[in-house]
């Protein structure tokens, strides 16, 4: 039989064998970590490089960037190589492309302070989002005044607008579902139309593509 001094080393060789193997499993599962967190790392950048994050999708335009975030296209603009703006559009300016649209309408609104945006009372309430669309640009990106306004009298204290009410100082933007998708210019009134409400946004975002320079070369000023 092994003696207490016998068995105190075998212990204490015991002892050391197995804080040998804490320290050794230890390592391994740190090295582990450490590689799963390198490949995912490479993953990620990759996708990044590819405009291909896992959680949002990145489409190019122009030079400007777009992410969709569930079903709207968030893109960055600069006024004046100084001001940063977040937006957020219902359509991607590669879908609005085939908007039949008149060309320089965007420097109707050069020295131009008021801007009014009209439609008929009676269209669907989505159509309003057209409205939005153009306001947010005219009124955050470009700090103009922006009213809405009705073609004619209904229930309500609503300004009633025309285009008979474009002035030399100011702007309408009249907006109508009718059965082509297209915006045109009329005595420098600017009529913007759908097909459908969704086709009438889609004509509002084109527009305020054009304003802000993204479907053209550049961005512009307007004063």
């Amino acid at each position: 039989m092994p003696n207490k001094k016998q068995k105190k080393k075998k212990d204490k060789k015991e002892e050391i064998l197995t804080n040998t193997d804490r320290i050794v499993i230890f390592g391994l599962v740190f090295i582990i970590i450490f590689i799963i967190g390198f490949i995912l790392s490479l993953q990620y950048f990759a996708s990044v490089e590819d405009n291909t994050l896992p959680d949002s999708e990145l489409k190019s335009f122009n030079n400007f960037v777009f992410e969709n975030r569930e079903g709207f296209w968030f893109t960055t603009v600069t006024l004046d190589n100084r001001t940063l703006y977040e937006l957020m559009f219902y359509y991607h300016p590669a879908d609005t492309l085939n908007v039949s649209t008149q060309k320089q309408m965007k420097y109707l609104f050069a020295n131009v302070n008021l801007t009014y945006i009209t439609l008929d009372p009676d269209l669907p309430s989505k159509a309003v989002i057209a409205g939005t669309e153009i306001s947010k640009i005219l009124g955050k990106v470009f700090r103009k005044r922006v009213i809405g306004a009705i073609t004619r009298p209904a229930n309500t204290d609503t300004s009633i607008i025309t285009c008979e009410n474009n002035t030399a100082s100011s702007r309408v933007i009249l907006l109508n579902i009718t059965q082509d998708t297209r915006i045109y210019s009329d005595n420098n009134c600017i009529i913007i139309e759908g097909s459908s409400p969704n086709e009438l946004i889609r004509a509002a975002d084109r527009f305020a593509y054009e304003l802000l320079g993204i479907t053209e070369a550049g961005t512009i000023k307007i004063q």
